[in-house]
């Protein structure tokens, strides 16, 4: 199980261009595609995806609500559950699932950072990442297309002792905000993968 604290926002719409510019010249990891099949639920509290090989179940354990994190960035900050399984028979795994199962194509950049036991923030380079940080936050940056809708997702998702968590989350978004300047991001936008998958079904092309 991986407890985690999540601010995320979907957008129609690109971000700034110098925001894609930034990761990789901040050492981010290099953009990864691949596709995730969701399994639809009007559980907004609750997501279930296939992923490369293994099945993901994903739990919301408390939503705090609208918060402001930085100057014109305000969103949800949720806390998660997470836990995944490994699928035995991976082969033809997807050929047999109904219409419930939505897919959705991604593409992510991702830069990870330690959050250190005095409070400092430091940006690892992504082949450091998964065994240097013990407790920090990882700043994701996606594009999706499910059902011919193009979408973008920006997500900041804390992770370590689960009473850091918030502090976690609020210091790197200001941080980020800080170095580059995030745009402007609303609470209305701010939702997790859940909640954004009932409103792709209920709004189709």
């Amino acid at each position: 199980m991986h407890p985690t604290l999540e601010v995320r926002w979907f957008f129609r719409g690109r971000l700034p261009e110098e925001f894609y510019r930034w990761f990789p010249e901040a050492g981010a990891d290099k953009p990864e595609a691949r596709t995730d099949w969701y399994l639809y639920s009007p559980d907004r509290g609750l997501g279930i995806k296939l992923r490369e090989g293994g099945l993901e179940i994903k739990q919301r354990l408390a939503n705090q609500g609208k918060s402001k994190l930085a100057k014109r960035v305000r969103g949800r900050v949720e806390q998660w559950l997470k836990w995944h399984f490994t699928i035995a028979e991976r082969d033809g795994a997807t050929a047999a699932l109904s219409e419930s199962w939505m897919p959705v194509a991604k593409k992510r950049w991702c830069q990870h950072y330690a959050f250190t036991p005095d409070g400092a923030i430091q940006r690892v380079d992504a082949e450091d990442a998964e065994e240097s940080i013990q407790q920090g936050c990882t700043l994701e940056l996606s594009e999706l297309q499910v059902w011919n809708q193009d979408w973008h997702s920006l997500c900041f998702e804390a992770f370590g002792s689960p009473e850091m968590l918030e502090q976690i989350v609020i210091a790197v978004v200001q941080h980020v905000h800080r170095e580059i300047g995030l745009p402007v991001l609303k609470a209305r936008d701010s939702f997790g993968y859940p909640a954004w998958l009932h409103r792709v079904r209920q709004n189709p092309p």
